[in-house]
């Protein structure tokens, strides 16, 4: 996918405030996490590794008559509705956009309200951030590039040691809270330079970008895990593996801890892919680094037949095959604008089959204990 644009009523006479429909809702999710957490069965199989990420659809990418009525006066509120669905169905991490353009609108002034607010949030629902790095904000855009394009290109070599600081200063803000970063977003396909996603042999541009991020984002916190690639490494990509190659070959080793795809698949996901880029890893030396797959899913997601894929996906990623994949996340909770319908809810958090399915397949595993 290409990447993203981020109390109760007073009473009277002395009778109880009452609660808005928002905080209803959230109570009841809250029984049904209470519900979840009850002691494990011992015999379960243990998971020592984060393949139960669920991403959340961020009220700030939704026009004010796309978010649910009952939201409508509190959009933050929805963000929290879908952190505590997501821990219902017993999800273990997030995806969170630190854009750039978000923090630094204005040159030298960082604006972390938002950011401040959901990693809060997440907190208070047991849920780890994985956290996304890029998007350049307008006044460090190169030159020829329209306003709110940010996301398609790294800034100007002129504004280099700015996007440095701003990695730097992500980093070391939540370090303790959200330590693990991903940078860019499918520099390979749509998401990156060229017109036409004909961007497969970009890497030499991203590397140089990742050379910079990654020591940035260890200045600020040295203990941060840093994902570079988050290619588009689906079925509908020949050879995806070619573009790792060429981030080696570019100078990309020592700089970056784990390997990010995207290995979408409608029939599950493209596990060619995981295995010809772990093939990759090995080859050069970096066979103890981990893959981890940001975004998997199916843009039809009420079609027959998806709650048994994520059922097999989640068992195959939980067995020994696939051991090296050290995060996985389906793609979104709820719908995404555009008609696409990948939620495994609808918008309204109302459960779909998919949701279900996920639900049950975490139920049967014991998570590790730092995943708790």
């Amino acid at each position: 996918m290409t990447g993203f644009p981020t109390g109760p009523a007073e009473g009277y006479s002395g009778i109880p405030a009452v609660r808005s429909f928002p905080t209803i809702i959230l109570s009841l999710l809250s029984i049904l996490i209470l519900a979840s957490c009850s002691p494990p069965d011992e015999g379960l199989p243990l998971v020592d590794r984060d393949i139960f990420g669920i991403g959340v659809l961020w009220s700030d990418w939704l026009s004010a008559a796309e978010i649910p009525d009952q939201y409508e006066s509190d959009p933050r509120e929805y963000d929290r509705a879908q952190m505590a669905a997501i821990k219902a169905a017993g999800g273990t991490a997030i995806h969170g956009s630190f854009d750039w353009c978000n923090i630094e609108p204005v040159r030298g002034s960082y604006d972390w309200s938002r950011s401040d607010e959901w990693v809060a949030d997440a907190e208070e629902f047991g849920l780890r951030v994985y956290a996304y790095i890029g998007n350049t904000p307008d006044w460090a855009l190169p030159i020829g590039w329209s306003p709110g394009t940010g996301w398609r290109t790294p800034p100007d070599e002129a504004y280099a040691a700015d996007f440095e600081a701003y990695c730097s200063a992500v980093a070391e803000r939540y370090a303790g809270r959200v330590e693990r970063f991903f940078f860019w977003n499918e520099p390979n396909g749509c998401s990156w330079v060229n017109d036409g996603c004909s961007n497969g042999n970009s890497y030499t541009l991203y590397t140089a970008w990742l050379k910079r991020a990654y020591p940035a984002l260890k200045a600020g916190n040295p203990s941060a895990v840093v994902a570079a690639g988050c290619i588009d490494y689906g079925t509908h990509v020949p050879n995806g593996s070619d573009y790792i190659e060429g981030m080696y070959a570019a100078g990309a080793q020592g700089y970056f801890d784990a390997i990010d795809i995207h290995p979408y698949a409608a029939d599950g996901l493209h596990w060619e892919a995981l295995e010809a880029t772990r093939g990759v890893m090995v080859a050069h030396g970096d066979g103890n680094k981990q893959i981890w797959v940001s975004e998997y899913g199916w843009s039809d997601s009420t079609a027959p037949g998806t709650a048994d894929k994520i059922a097999a996906v989640l068992e195959t990623l939980a067995g020994e095959e696939y051991e090296y994949v050290e995060y996985a996340r389906y793609l979104v909770l709820c719908d995404l604008p555009g008609g696409t319908s990948f939620g495994l809810m609808e918008r309204d958090l109302t459960p779909r089959d998919a949701f279900a399915a996920f639900k049950d397949v975490r139920s049967r595993y014991i998570l590790s204990p730092r995943l708790q």
